[in-house]
């Protein structure tokens, strides 16, 4: 775990009104233990938060990395650092006074770097100096690589994709010059030594590349997982608040007493409150309920929400989903949402009964198969609906593979499969099929989507703000990639295909297929698009090496991160052009974030509930009574009003 940071003596100057931009240098941080992790996260923060740090590149100043330096292991980097770019331009003298001043502050955990390249003039030069000054200081020498891609092959490839980004050519750029930036081997690095005459024994080769050895045995820390949900807390006996609440939403609606509620409503709700309170949901669901009530108490409309929420009648109680979708009388169900064997990861430290039940399964989906066709012959008069059950189960296998605990939730004698898995007594064909996808195992953390109006988001996250401090909530890190159609479109716009036939090149593209079954399509029916490809094809055929790049990066639509502590003891951050979030990304599915326990609360901004808040507010007005002309009385909204006599 470590990053390449930018440092700087300074943040800006500026001339006049305009900002000018710095010149910063390159160094290496590594994380040798938990204390490192969250100074180099803290670091992180400090790079990106503000305009003054961040500026085309995300910066610090040599201040503020000694003040967060504890756990850190620091390589001198390469050809950009303060020290090279120093000796490179004559003044050794301050380049020992930087190298001096890392060694006093970082002791053993400082190491000095050199690098072999085609650069061999200026990287003989800083490598010569950097030994002698290592010596001096006493300070361990390690030979590293600047990898940019895995082999060789990858040179090519880069050297495209500069020109690709660049609206001019790139070979003027250090980078582009270079062919071996992959990852080396000690072989690799002899060899080099020898090809380009940097002049170094084999020994100090072997000797530089073991001392790498060194940095490893320290680097050595993971990131703690499942240790619970990273919210605030909700209260100090938030468990019991979570209980009191929703029994008093249910209350509420029936307009009576607790105890006094229908039955069967209350012992679903205790059922659900028994499964929330065994996964740690609580604190996850009242944060929800508490930002829904204030979005409300502001006069904004939210929607009644969405998915397999309203299936969860404590989130009706809480005023989280509406009371509009009655779940019991919907017959909707609450395993969608939760259930005994889901797999919660952002509640690890509340109950981890869901990873061994995940990790060791009774049956597999093959094994299903064979149970049901032995049944079958027993029971031939179930096969029809048993073999519909059994093409309902198949789109589940890629996330259950253990059918009897998906059928628990439900195992009444309408379904054949939970009879022959022994679950069931008996099978009532008459009673209509309802299999539904129960949420289990590796399906992430809870996740509650809420629409609010446009204006309602920000002020929920400035609300936030003030609430928790803005290094406690913040949005979160997306990206898109590079697509076949994109990566395509790219190519042409720089080989100055005009646009139209490019976008008419793309129509017939099939992301089922392969780039290279895509143009033998074309070869074959789309002979005027293939020309096209011909014409280009020296450029095109790099498509498929650039595809599933990442392209940039962004924020979540909805999503906030509200954290108990700040961002920085948890995950570093990214700068994106909506703001600072949280750099592990949520791109669907499980993720980093739901393993750390950052749990993100969907908060969409929806335009339609903007438009019907519009409407309402524009009618909403105050209602007078009138006399027409014929002396009757009226109410209409006072904006009908002209010269009519108001009775009020």
């Amino acid at each position: 775990l470590g990053c390449e940071s930018y440092l700087v003596d300074e943040l800006v100057t500026m001339e006049g009104k305009k900002r000018k931009r710095t010149h910063y240098n390159h160094i290496i941080l590594l994380v040798s233990n938990e204390t490192g992790w969250k100074n180099l996260c803290h670091l992180s923060y400090i790079a990106n938060i503000d305009e003054e740090h961040y500026y085309y590149k995300p910066r610090t100043t040599f201040e503020e990395l000694f003040q967060y330096k504890e756990g850190l292991v620091v390589g001198s980097a390469c050809l950009a650092s303060v020290f090279s770019q120093c000796v490179l331009t004559g003044d050794e003298e301050k380049a020992e006074a930087y190298f001096k001043r890392f060694v006093e502050e970082f002791g053993e955990n400082f190491y000095a770097e050199i690098q072999l390249n085609e650069l061999v003039e200026e990287q003989k030069k800083y490598n010569d100096w950097i030994i002698k000054t290592a010596a001096k200081y006493n300070v361990p020498v390690v030979i590293t690589g600047d990898v940019h891609y895995a082999t060789p092959e990858g040179a090519q490839t880069q050297r495209f994709i500069f020109n690709l980004r660049k609206d001019e050519d790139s070979e003027g750029d250090d980078t582009y010059k270079c062919k071996s930036l992959f990852y080396q081997s000690v072989e690799d690095f002899k060899q080099f030594n020898k090809g380009w005459g940097y002049g170094y024994t084999d020994e100090q080769i072997e000797q530089w590349c073991a001392n790498t050895d060194k940095i490893a045995e320290k680097c050595n820390f993971e990131i703690p997982l499942g240790t619970g949900m990273k919210l605030p807390r909700f209260s100090f006996d938030e468990e019991e608040d979570f209980v009191k609440l929703a029994k008093e939403g249910l209350a509420k609606h029936f307009n009576c007493d607790y105890d006094n509620c229908p039955q069967e409503y209350k012992v679903r709700l205790e059922t659900e409150l028994e499964m929330l309170l065994k996964k740690g949901a609580y604190r996850y669901m009242l944060t929800v309920s508490m930002l829904v009530k204030h979005a409300r108490e502001n006069k904004f409309l939210v929607g009644p929400s969405r998915g397999s929420c309203g299936g969860c009648l404590t989130a009706v109680c809480l005023g989280i989903a509406s009371w509009a979708i009655d779940p019991i009388k919907e017959r909707l169900i609450f395993e969608r949402f939760v259930s005994e064997s889901r797999l919660v990861s952002n509640t690890y430290k509340y109950y981890k009964g869901d990873w061994y039940i995940t990790k060791n399964r009774n049956y597999a989906f093959e094994d299903l198969k064979k149970i049901v066709a032995q049944k079958i012959r027993e029971y031939p008069e179930y096969k029809e609906r048993a073999l519909k059950e059994l093409r309902r189960a198949k789109w589940l296998e890629k996330e259950f593979s253990v059918y009897d605990e998906i059928m628990e939730v439900d195992c009444d004698d309408r379904y054949v499969l939970p009879f022959f898995l022994g679950k069931t007594d008996k099978v009532d064909l008459s009673k209509p099929l309802e299999i539904v996808q129960i949420r289990e195992g590796d399906s992430g953390g809870l996740d509650i989507d809420t629409d609010y109006e446009p204006k309602a988001k920000e002020e929920l996250k400035e609300w936030l703000i003030k609430k928790y401090g803005s290094e406690r909530v913040m949005g979160v890190g997306t990206y898109t990639t590079v697509g076949l159609a994109s990566g395509i479109k790219d190519i042409l716009r720089k080989c100055d295909v005009p646009f139209k036939e490019s976008n008419d090149f793309c129509k017939e593209l099939d992301d089922e297929l392969s780039f290279e079954e895509n143009m033998e399509k074309y070869k074959q029916n789309f002979p005027i698009l293939y020309e096209t490809y011909e014409r280009n094809k020296a450029y095109l055929d790099f498509t498929p090496k650039i595809m599933n790049g990442i392209k940039n990066c962004g924020q979540h639509a909805g999503g906030i991160l509200i954290t108990d502590e700040p961002i920085w003891n948890y995950a570093p951050v990214v700068h994106t052009k909506e703001g600072v979030a949280c750099a592990f990304v949520e791109n669907g599915g499980l993720t980093i974030c739901d393993f750390l326990g950052l749990t993100k609360i969907d908060c969409l901004a929806i335009t339609v509930l903007e438009v019907i808040s519009n409407a309402v507010d524009s009618i909403d007005e105050e209602i007078v009574k009138i006399l027409d002309d014929d002396g009757i009385e009226k109410y209409v909204p006072k904006s009908y009003l002209q010269n009519k006599e108001v009775e009020e």
